[in-house]
C-alpha cells in the first residue's frame, strides 16, 4: 500500500492534469476494493466452516485472507491518494526531492514564475504542485543543487513554505520578487538586496515579541552581494518594509499615501513588499539562512499622476531584470555550497 502510494505522488502531473492515468487507477482501486471485500466475506464464511473441512480450510485460509487482505489494502491506498490526499495531506510541496537534492531553495510568490525560475537551472525536474507550492528541482550551472517553491502572497503562504522547507531539509531560502519603492529616487528595474526588514505585518508577532528584529542572514546577504559584484550587476542594500494591507501600501490605491510613507522615506527604508518581516524572522526560529533579492516596480512617489508603477510601462524588461535577480540568487547559492 505505501508503494502504491508512493507511485501515485511521484505521478501526481498526471493525474492533475486529468490525463488516463488517474481514471485507469481510480477504476483498479475501486475494482480492488470490491475484489477484496468479496474474497473476505468469502473466507470468513470458510473459517465458520473449519470444523466441518479443517483440512481444506487450514490449507487455504491463510493465502486467501492474505490475498484478499493486500487488494483491499492497495485499493484503500489509491482512493487516498486520487481523492482525499489533498485534504488529509499538509499543502506542501513533497520533500523527497528537496532533502535529497537542495540545500538553498528560491521561494517566489508565484507558481508562474517558480517554472520560469526552473527554466534557467543547468538541469530541472517537477517536484510537486499542491495549492500556491510549485516546486522544481534541480542544478545551478555551476553544478550546486538548488530548488525553487512558490510561495504564494503574504506571510501567511511563507510561514507554511518554511515549515515544510525546514521540514523538507533545507537550508537557505532566497526570497526572489517584486516590491514597491518607498525612496523617490528608486528607478524601475532596481534590484534591492535587503538587509533587514521593518516589520509591519501581523504574523511575525504570533512568533516574537516586537522588540524582536527581522535581519537578513549576514552570510547569504553577502553571497549575494558578492554574486551582483561577480555579474557586473549594480544592486542597492538596505531595509525592506513589509506589510498585509496591499492597497494602503500601493501606488495610487488610496488617498493620503504619501502621509502613510513619509516616516519610512525620513528614515530611509528602501522599499515596501508582503513578505520579508516573517521570512526573516521564522527563519531565524526555525534555524534557516534567509534573505531576500527583489525588483523594484520604480518609486511610488516618481509620478504623482500615474496610477502604476513605472517597470510596468515595459513588460519584458522587467522579466528580464527578474531573470537577473534570480541569476544572482543561483550565483549566491553556488557561493553558499563553496563557503561550507
Amino acid at each position: 500500500s505505501l508503494a502504491l502510494l508512493w507511485l501515485h505522488r511521484r505521478k501526481e502531473p498526471a493525474v492533475r492534469t486529468g490525463g488516463l492515468i488517474a481514471p485507469v487507477r481510480l477504476a483498479l482501486a475501486l475494482a480492488a476494493l470490491i475484489l477484496g471485500g468479496l474474497v473476505l466475506a468469502y473466507a470468513t464464511g470458510e473459517l465458520r466452516a473449519c470444523v466441518g473441512r479443517p483440512l481444506w480450510s487450514a490449507l487455504w485460509a491463510t493465502p486467501v485472507l492474505l490475498a484478499g487482505g493486500t487488494a483491499g489494502a492497495a485499493g484503500l491506498a489509491l482512493l487516498l491518494a486520487l481523492r482525499l490526499w489533498p485534504v488529509l495531506g499538509r499543502c506542501s510541496a513533497p520533500p523527497e526531492g528537496l532533502r535529497r537534492t537542495a540545500p538553498v531553495v528560491l521561494l517566489p510568490g508565484d507558481p508562474q514564475r517558480s517554472r520560469k525560475m526552473a527554466a534557467l537551472f543547468a538541469e530541472a525536474s517537477f517536484t510537486a504542485h499542491r495549492g500556491t507550492f510549485a516546486t522544481y528541482t534541480g542544478k545551478t550551472p555551476g553544478g550546486a543543487d538548488i530548488a525553487v517553491t512558490s510561495s504564494g502572497m503574504g506571510c501567511a503562504c511563507v510561514a507554511a513554505a518554511l515549515e515544510e522547507l525546514a521540514a523538507a531539509g533545507a537550508e537557505a531560502v532566497i526570497r526572489v520578487g517584486t516590491c514597491g519603492g518607498v525612496q523617490p529616487d528608486l528607478a524601475p528595474g532596481t534590484i534591492v538586496i535587503a538587509s533587514g526588514c521593518v516589520r509591519g505585518e501581523g504574523a511575525s508577532y504570533e512568533l516574537v515579541p516586537p522588540e524582536f528584529p527581522a535581519v537578513a542572514d549576514p552570510l547569504l546577504v553577502r553571497a549575494l552581494c558578492s554574486a551582483a559584484q561577480e555579474l557586473d550587476e549594480p544592486v542597492r542594500v538596505g531595509l525592506y518594509r513589509s506589510h498585509d494591507a496591499f492597497y494602503m501600501e500601493s501606488k495610487a490605491a488610496h488617498p493620503g499615501l504619501r502621509e502613510r510613507m513619509q516616516k519610512w522615506i525620513d528614515t530611509g527604508v528602501l522599499v515596501v513588499e508582503n513578505e520579508s518581516g516573517l521570512l526573516f524572522t521564522y527563519g531565524h526560529l526555525l534555524g534557516l539562512r534567509a534573505a531576500s533579492i527583489c525588483v523594484a516596480l520604480g518609486s511610488m512617489f516618481a509620478d504623482p499622476n500615474a496610477n502604476v508603477y513605472g517597470a510596468y510601462a515595459d513588460p519584458e524588461h522587467l522579466a528580464r531584470r527578474i531573470e537577473t535577480a534570480t541569476r544572482i540568487a543561483m550565483r549566491a547559492a553556488e557561493l553558499l555550497e563553496g563557503s561550507k
